[in-house]
């Protein structure tokens, strides 16, 4: 089941989360800042870059998290299929959180 397409909906969804939650431990894995990140432009840069880094796939987590209760609060109480609202929810997941951390 690993490495099978993945060809139902929720599948994709579920993939969507599982991809923000790993980059999000890759970031967290790369934050290693030290405490002279104040007197060290390299260091400085290095720290906001992680900051960032770090707000962004939180945010993709989070964002997946709520994409997911919508699509299956639309399925359950609407009983409308959800499927053609695919691109507008990687755009909600991956790029809404660049236009509010940017």
């Amino acid at each position: 089941i690993l490495f099978k397409k993945y060809r139902f909906f929720t599948q994709r969804l579920v993939l969507y989360l599982a991809i923000s939650a790993l980059s999000y431990q890759i970031v967290t894995m790369l934050d290693f800042t030290a405490l002279h990140a104040y007197s060290s432009t390299s260091a400085l840069n290095y720290c906001r870059l992680i900051g960032f880094l770090t707000l962004i796939t939180f945010w993709w987590s989070i964002m997946s998290m709520v994409i997911i209760m919508t699509d299956i609060f639309i399925k359950v109480v609407f009983d409308k299929q959800t499927e053609h609202f695919e691109v507008i929810y990687v755009l909600v997941i991956f790029v809404l959180p660049l236009l509010f951390n940017w």
